[in-house]
Parts: structure tokens; sequence; C-alpha cells
């Protein structure tokens, strides 16, 4: 008997994972197989949970089986709800809208089921015939209802990508810098208190937008989103390790459900591996400049974003003075990653000064985001609380002394750009203090909130700076999608139509505006596989 209501939470728990991951065919064999494997790996908790209950309650375990019953369709309602709603930025919406069908339908069978074992419970009545069969064939509709509305979701068909053409216009060179964790919450106090004049210049005589980024915060989604335009269940990088079950046929599963340890119990048998570059399904922004014919080039991108080996990293001159006073802080991994930062952007300079060097360079640097996890909470109770203690004060310091670091650096590319030049600082989340149960536990132990989380998106930033670019002007309603649009009307090119994000119009003069009016394109993914068709 515990074994009927193990075997039911393994199909809700199958069909759970089929919905999170809409690449693999729903079949009633696939649904079987694996609702097959979990029940077995649920059935000793089923077995132990029963016979506890029943020993304590002094009743035959096969009495409690309606209300196991009921909780396992009251359990498969509440992860539905938690999924949808923890993964719906990640889901594309036919799929997130049916597994909210789902989580209704199971809610509604769990409360039938709940009504009808609370009467018999509380009159002391035996299960009737009738009463049994109503409760499997509530049982057995909830499973319908799950597969019913997972084969309702239809995945949109685009056409087929065509080759476009486009007419090249006199554009800017176009250096585009990403920063982990960068938020106009660090640089607009710091460039205020003059101690970053390069973004404090930057502000002022360019545009600046916060980036609405995405929850949870996956690094290598956010990072493609922002780097191909699409969101991340278009362009296929969801996760940071994809997972192949052999009892599963398919496609390898990208999102896991929001489980305690499902990575390590809920996959037997599975092969894990890095997400790579056959993941991805469109392409960055720089592997369609290199297909219109653009000289461009990506450094420190990961292998799934560009696939790419990159040049030797030349060593900057000496030790900065901010590498000092992470030294002089007690830092000495932080000095290390701001020392690896330099030599990353002394590798784009180097690379900005060949003749035959690249008209549009992207750099990605992660150094920031050691520092920012470690010490922005610091930073944030100095800055806006007015917090003076010893390890506050020097967390924020040690931040400062990053930013300032990089702020060397900026201002060095930024002379390396010939004219006309286009700066892009861009990042796809940024960090926050601790909130909520995370700063009430720390308050409570009486220990200082020095650490920043990403978990929560926070919001990134957009700079830009340079030809085109209005002076002063903050945008609204930006997003990480928003990226590569605006980067193609900055370099004269047509916006393609499936992209997800919009032109920042607002950024750009309004005498650009006037003369370049929005141009479109179906796609450019057909050049961008022609190119690769053709490429030796």
């Amino acid at each position: 008997m515990p074994l009927l209501p193990a075997l039911l939470a393994g199909v809700h728990l199958a069909g759970l994972l089929l919905f999170l991951n809409p690449r693999l065919p729903l079949t009633v064999g696939s649904l079987a197989s694996a609702g097959l494997v979990y029940g077995l790996l649920l059935a000793p908790v089923s077995l132990a949970t029963h016979l506890a209950v029943a020993r304590f309650r002094g009743v035959p375990p096969r009495r409690l089986l309606p209300w196991s019953v009921t909780a396992v369709a009251l359990a498969g309602a509440l992860g539905d709800w938690v999924n949808a709603s923890h993964y719906s930025l990640y889901l594309p919406a036919g799929i997130n809208l049916q597994l909210l069908k789902t989580a209704l339908w199971l809610s509604a069978g769990a409360l039938l089921m709940f009504y009808t074992a609370l009467l018999h419970t509380s009159h002391r009545r035996r299960y009737g015939v009738r009463s049994r069969l109503f409760l499997v064939l509530v049982a057995l509709g909830t499973v319908y209802a799950m597969f019913d509305r997972r084969t309702n979701f239809r995945p949109l068909v685009s056409d087929p990508p065509r080759l476009v053409t486009t007419a090249r216009e006199g554009s800017p060179r176009l250096a585009v810098v990403g920063l982990s964790t960068a938020t106009l919450d660090a640089v607009l106090p710091l460039a205020e208190q003059g101690k970053l004049p390069f973004f404090a210049t930057f502000l002022e005589s360019g545009a600046r937008a916060r980036l609405g980024s995405l929850a949870p915060t996956r690094p290598s989604a956010l990072w493609a989103t922002l780097a191909t335009g699409r969101w991340p269940f278009r362009h296929g990088l969801e996760a940071e390790r994809l997972h192949s079950v052999p009892w599963l046929r398919g496609s390898d599963l990208r999102l896991l459900p929001v489980a305690i340890g499902f990575e390590h119990w809920g996959l037997p048998g599975a092969r894990t591996r890095p997400v790579a570059a056959r993941d991805r399904e469109v392409s960055p922004l720089w592997t369609t400049l290199r297909a219109l014919g653009w000289p461009a080039a990506a450094l420190g991108f990961s292998a799934a974003l560009d696939g790419l080996a990159g040049a030797a990293e030349p060593s900057p001159a000496g030790v900065s003075p901010a590498e000092r006073e992470l030294e002089a802080l007690g830092l000495p991994a932080l000095a290390r990653a701001l020392g690896a930062d330099r030599r990353r952007l002394a590798q784009a300079r180097q690379q900005l000064a060949r003749a035959d060097g690249p008209e549009a360079l992207f750099v990605r640097l992660d150094g920031l985001e050691s520092a920012s996890i470690a010490s922005f909470g610091g930073f944030a109770a100095a800055q806006f609380e007015g917090d003076r203690s010893g390890r506050v004060r020097r967390a924020a310091d040690a931040l400062a002394a990053y930013y300032g670091g990089l702020d060397g650096e900026l201002a060095e590319l930024w002379g390396a750009l010939a004219e006309p030049r286009l700066l892009v600082v861009v990042s796809p989340y940024g960090i926050e203090a601790p909130t909520d149960l995370g700063r009430i536990l720390l308050d409570l132990a009486d220990r200082p909130r020095l650490g920043g989380s990403v978990e929560g998106g926070p919001d990134g930033l957009l700079l830009a700076r340079g030809d085109g670019v209005r002076r002063g002007v903050q945008v609204p309603g930006a997003s990480i999608a928003d990226a590569v649009p605006t980067l193609l009307y900055a370099l004269g090119l047509p916006i393609a139509r499936d992209l997800d994000g919009k032109v920042l119009a607002v950024a750009f003069e309004p005498a650009l505006l006037q003369r370049r009016p929005l141009t479109f394109v179906p796609s450019y993914e057909g050049l961008v596989a022609t190119a690769a068709l053709s490429a030796p």
C-alpha cells in the first residue's frame, strides 16, 4: 500500500521535470519510466513515514492511504506553483502557463481528497466502494491533468532564417567591457566622492541605465542573454551544467526542480557535463558581426558563447596602487583577481593597437564578482547606514579599491580607442546586501553584514560614452535583452526582429535618431549559418 503514494509522487515529479525541460518529448513511455524511477526512489520514504505515523496513531497503515495520497497531490501542486514562479523568466510563456494550470488542477484535486478523508476520519466511517473509487478517480485525474496540460504546449515554430544584406554606414569603433556584479549602487556614490574619476566623466558625458536582470541568477544564462539578445529558453544556455539520464531519452536536462539536493538524489545514473557551444541555439553579437564582415573579437567569454581560444595575456607594467591597497588590507586573492582583470584589459588594448585590430571588441572581466560577494554588504552598511566599525570599513575600502583599479584601466582603454569611438560598460546582474532572513540571522548572531548576494537577480548596469550618445541621460525601463539591439543601432545596422529586446533610443542624441531611423531585418541567423558552412 505505501508504494502507491510513492508511485503517484514519482509520476508528478517526472511530469514536473518534463515541464521544466520542454525540449524533451512527452510520451506515455517516458512519463511511465521516469515515474517508476522516482516512485522506487521515494518508496522507502513512503514506507517509513506510513509505519511511523501508523504506530504513533495506533491505526493500520492502510487507513492512512487517503491522507498520504492527498499529501502527494498537495505537494505536487505546491511544487508546480513554486517552480512556475522560480523559473518564470526561464521558461517559454506557453509552458509556464500550462504548468500554472496544472498546479491549479492539482490543488483542486487535493482539496477534494482532503475533504473526503476529513469526513471519514472525523466521523470514524469506513471507506466504502464509492469513496475508494472516488479517491482513485481523483488521483488518476491529477495525473491526467498533468499529462494533458503538458501535451497542450505547442512550441512556436520559427520560419527558417533568411539571408540578409546590410549597407555599412560609418560607425564608431566599439569596445564593450562586461563587469560581473557591477552596479550603480556602488559606481554612483564612489564617483560622487571623487574615487572614480573616469566613471564620473563617463556618467557626465554618457548615458546610464539599470538593466533589469533575471532570477534565479545563473551566470551562463544571463551572459548569454546579454550577448545574444534572447531570453534563456531561446538561446539554450539556461544552466551551468546539463544532465543526460538513460531512463529519459531526448535532449539533456537543463532545469531541475527546486528541491533539496535534487541534483544529488534525483538523477540516478545521470551523466553531467558543462554547457558547451553545441548547446547554444543562437549566435552572440560578435559572431553576427563576423558573419557581416566586421572584424570582431571576444575575450574572456566562456567556450559556450565563443569557443575561440584567446591569445596569451600580456602582463601589465608593475603592480597597480589598487593591488597594493588590497594587499595591505590582507586580501591577496582580490589583488590577484584585479591583476587578472588588468591583464585582460592590457590584451584588449594590445588588440586595438594593431593595424588589423578589431573594429568591435568584447571583453568580459569576472574579478569584480569576487570582490562584491566578499564585501558589498560592508560597503552598503558604510555608505548608506553610516556604520564605521572596523570590519565594515575594511570591506568598504576593499570594494572601493577594486573599483578604483578598474577605473584607471578603463580610462586607458578609452584612450586606446580610435575616433570615432564608443565605449560600453555592461553587467548582466548586480549585487545586493543581505536582506530578509539572511540579514536577520546575521543580526541575531551579532555579525557584521559584510558579504553580498547575487541570488535575487539584482539589476545590472549599462554605461555608454562616445559618438552619438546623449550626455548625462538616465535610460528608464531597460533590461539585459536590450543590449544587443542597442549596440546594433549604434553600429548603424538593422535590428533583427527575432531579438527579444528593444533599442534604448533615449540613450542617443536626437540628431542621430533623426539621421538614422530604425530599420529591421527578419534575422541574422541564416547569415551566420552560411558563414559557418563556408568557413575553412
